[in-house]
């Protein structure tokens, strides 16, 4: 069995030394090009690999005649032909609940931000320090919301948007839920996405991307929050409209907007939405935590065992 890693996974020496038990493991890391990511998986039969950084595209996968496992260090598989991939007689396994806990972290984290007016205050602090004096009305820029007693609405209710309402249940909030599949909870309630748009004082998106989510949070759906209402979103850009969203946060259509991930505008000083004083951005760090990256490297291991043994594991359907 030959076993290539091809990009940055994590990889402590006891990883490595764990697949060596299972094969002959080639350490490659560094693919960013098709024909370089074809050269180093030409002869390998399990391939643990970045999606986002080795596009593993239709040339590539008919390139890697011996494969039988793409292990990917992602919780997704979205930018992998996975039906394409089978057709090759190519299993495709991801790396799934890795960051679960740290995303939820970070979303509260977002939330806090936002609703406490911390990186505001943080600035203003060092700059000239003082107190909050509840008599000058100028200070009134500082009051913070609470939570507790307050709805907020979860869309998608995977494994973080599943723990993302236990988190919040502690905060003492009402939970709304939409999903597209059905399932059953404690103290949360279940409902269609205009009423948990229309309901809730924080709305939280916790989607994978595909071809029904991208564009799910558009003008309309913006429209119908309250003009009191967070939008928080460590999901992947395309699932919000940003044309509509700037919009919204400029004409104060929504009270703010917590995003760890930007969409199709470049990561630069350019993107509008890094000068909106009611946004609070993050450079795509919610999954990234001490814990996480471990996970990450403790899955592709786990994946690559299982794949072995003949009993596969988090395999892509």
């Amino acid at each position: 069995m030959k076993i290539a890693v091809i990009n940055e996974s994590f990889f402590e020496e006891s990883h490595y030394e764990e697949l060596r038990k299972l094969g002959e493991l080639t350490i490659a890391i560094g693919s960013h090009d098709e024909d370089q990511a074809i050269e180093l998986i030409k002869d390998a039969n399990i391939v643990i690999g970045d999606m986002f950084e080795t596009k593993f595209s239709h040339r590539v996968l008919e390139g890697a005649k011996q494969l039988k496992l793409l292990v990917l260090n992602t919780a997704g598989s979205e930018l992998v032909d996975v039906a394409y991939a089978r057709e090759l007689g190519v299993e495709v396994a991801d790396s799934r609940k890795f960051g679960t806990q740290s995303v939820v972290e970070h979303t509260v984290a977002l939330l806090l931000a936002l609703t406490r007016h911390i990186p505001e205050g943080i600035d203003a602090a060092r700059e000239k320090p003082f107190q909050v004096d509840p008599g000058n009305q100028s200070h009134n820029v500082w009051r913070g919301i609470e939570l507790r007693g307050k709805t907020i609405g979860i869309i998608g209710f995977g494994s973080i948007g599943a723990a993302m309402a236990e988190m919040m249940k502690a905060f003492g909030m009402k939970i709304l839920v939409h999903s597209e599949r059905e399932h059953k909870a404690d103290g949360v309630t279940f409902v269609n996405l205009d009423t948990l748009l229309q309901q809730s004082d924080v709305v939280s998106l916790h989607v994978s991307r595909n071809s029904s989510t991208e564009g799910l949070i558009g003008s309309s759906e913006l429209a119908k929050m309250k003009k009191t209402a967070y939008l928080i979103s460590t999901v992947p850009g395309e699932i919000v409209d940003e044309v509509a969203l700037i919009e919204a946060l400029k004409n104060k259509q929504i009270a703010g907007l917590g995003l760890d991930m930007l969409g199709k505008w470049t990561w630069s000083v350019d993107n509008e939405l890094l000068h909106l004083d009611n946004v609070v951005v993050t450079p795509h760090s919610a999954w990234f935590s001490d814990v996480s990256v471990r996970n990450i490297a403790d899955i592709c291991v786990e994946d690559v065992k299982a794949f072995v043994s003949g009993n596969p594991i988090n395999i892509t359907n």
